[in-house]
């Protein structure tokens, strides 16, 4: 789940916590941390979709994932 507040974005992704999170227009961007591994995320909501950029804080394995909402 997650929240809006002005620009700020707060919640759980997954169960995860979500840091850092901002909302601008249709970007998004937050950072976790999964299993001791802190990842970065950087996407944008269109519609139904939201389309994200996976990196790990060292710069390592970028992943792109897609999400659909019915």
């Amino acid at each position: 789940s997650s929240d809006v507040c002005s620009s700020d974005l707060t919640g759980t992704a997954d169960g995860v916590g979500v840091s850092n999170g901002k909302v601008e227009g249709n970007g998004i961007w937050f950072s976790s941390v999964r299993a001791g591994v802190a990842y970065s995320y950087k996407g944008t909501i269109a519609g139904n979709r939201l389309d994200l950029h996976e990196t790990r804080a060292d710069g390592s394995n970028h992943r792109g994932l897609t999400f659909n909402r019915n």
